[in-house]
């Protein structure tokens, strides 16, 4: 059966035929070491999309680990938390570190690593029952008391490994538990990974000082164009097809160091061109710009749409009748080149001062730093988080770095210009309040919008 293109370039999933070994294989190196060096904590910290669970899962098949995954959020206690570790454990499909059988009771009655097995060493299951009556209620026994207690003798025994993911979601106090009873699985060398966001990642050593000097920590980053680009070149290759290196080229260097946009663009252009499946004999595929242009604003308008309306709230900001439109100002110094997803509040006006609006527009430094100390409540009443602003650092992160993605391409443009789209719905704010004072005539405004210097 001929290999389909949704299955080569993939948007969700770990990718098979793209797969791409940043930094030629240093993270996967130094994580596999981490985790074998028993008794690690392996933070992986990185912006969003960057690839950190895809490492993860890549490693875990190569030295043949199951992953137990915990999802962070501001709901879980920490009893919680490690019943959601216990109820993620698929016994079925371990195998023990010491003889490799498969884990649970077997058919001679010998007990081996189960339910039952965890209920007898925790204290949880006394009574001889049935196979399948002592398996279900140890394991209602274990959940009921859930604790780290539970869970180490199943990461030590068996081929598993427990992988907390967005842990900077947890509130502070709880975070703080749980992170003081990993000491636990320290002195009892076990390995835990931790994924979570670059600007987190002095949070797990804040919380315990004792796991200072036991933590290793892998930082991914966005990545580089040439690494992208060998997403397009690998797929292309599976299905038998030769893209121009002009056309991997761009794809790369407008998929804002993200792989999972390289996926989404190059998926859209085969099908596009109707490359629905491995080509039977070899194909070339010519794009022009045009039309490349034209699949990424698609691409922002579909898979990236749901920032529309969450666009268009934030620029509103909290007050009706703002002077400026700083937190449109915000978003669009994000989109200016080159991409960066975190901003230092100099670095933020600097790019303001860039734009090419009216200096009656250009909201002042006070202005600024009014909304950024109010961006975290604008968003929660929004219901959103695309950024957030960190006082302490005096930075602004792009936590959704998608978000940018959808900035340069949520309207169409033919020519590669970014200027007149960038700026284009921020002078339709303004030219009521423009006009309104007097200072440019409407026609003036929609001049400046196009990049002159007149007015």
């Amino acid at each position: 059966m001929p290999l389909k293109t949704v299955d080569v370039f993939k948007t969700k999933g770990r990718p098979e035929h793209t797969y791409v070994s940043v930094t030629s294989g240093k993270y996967e190196r130094q994580l596999s070491a981490s985790i074998e060096s028993r008794g690690t904590l392996c933070l992986i910290t990185g912006p969003s999309k960057t690839g950190k669970t895809t490492l993860v899962s890549k490693v875990c098949e190569q030295i043949g680990l199951e992953m137990i995954v915990v999802r962070c959020d501001n709901q879980l206690e920490s009893v919680d938390f490690w019943r959601a570790a216990l109820e993620a454990v698929k016994f079925e499909r371990l195998t023990t570190r010491t003889n490799g059988r498969k884990v649970g009771t077997n058919t001679s009655g010998k007990l081996t690593l189960g339910w039952e097995w965890l209920g007898k060493l925790t204290g949880e299951f006394l009574t001889a029952l049935s196979t399948e009556r002592s398996e279900q209620d140890s394991r209602e026994r274990v959940l009921a008391k859930a604790s780290p207690a539970h869970l180490i003798p199943v990461l030590q025994e068996a081929n598993a490994l427990l992988v907390i993911e967005d842990f900077h979601y947890l509130n502070p106090g709880v975070q703080k538990t749980i992170f003081q009873q990993w000491k636990a699985f320290v002195d009892a060398e076990v390995s835990v990974v931790v994924i979570g966001t670059t600007h987190h990642a002095c949070d797990l050593a804040d919380a315990n000082k004792d796991l200072v000097g036991r933590i290793s920590t892998i930082q991914l980053s966005s990545w580089l164009e040439n690494d992208l680009r060998m997403i397009v070149r690998n797929g292309a290759n599976a299905l038998n097809v030769t893209v121009e290196f002009d056309t991997e080229r761009r794809i790369a260097a407008e998929s804002v160091g993200l792989p999972i946009v390289t996926q989404g663009v190059a998926q859209a252009l085969f099908l596009k061109h109707n490359i629905e499946e491995a080509a039977s004999v070899p194909k070339e595929l010519t794009v022009s710009r045009k039309e490349l242009h034209h699949v990424f604003n698609e691409l922002a308008n579909s898979s990236y749409r749901q920032f529309r309306e969450m666009y268009d709230r934030i620029i509103s900001g909290l007050r009706r009748k703002a002077r400026y439109k700083t937190y449109e100002c915000l978003l669009l110094a994000f989109a200016d080149d080159p991409i960066a997803f975190r901003l230092r509040r100099g670095e933020i006006i600097d790019r303001i001062q860039r734009l090419s609006i009216p200096d009656s527009a250009r909201p002042p430094e006070g202005s600024i730093k009014h909304s950024l100390s109010h961006l975290k409540k604008l968003q929660e009443k929004l219901g959103c988080e695309l950024l957030e602003w960190v006082p302490r650092d005096d930075i602004l992160y792009i936590v959704e770095p998608t978000f940018l993605f959808y900035l340069r391409w949520r309207n169409a443009r033919e020519d590669g210009s970014d200027r007149k789209v960038l700026f284009e719905s921020l002078f339709d704010n303004l030219e009521v309040i423009i006009s309104s004072r007097g200072r440019h005539s409407l026609e003036t405004v929609r001049v400046l919008s196009k990049g002159t210097e007149k007015g």
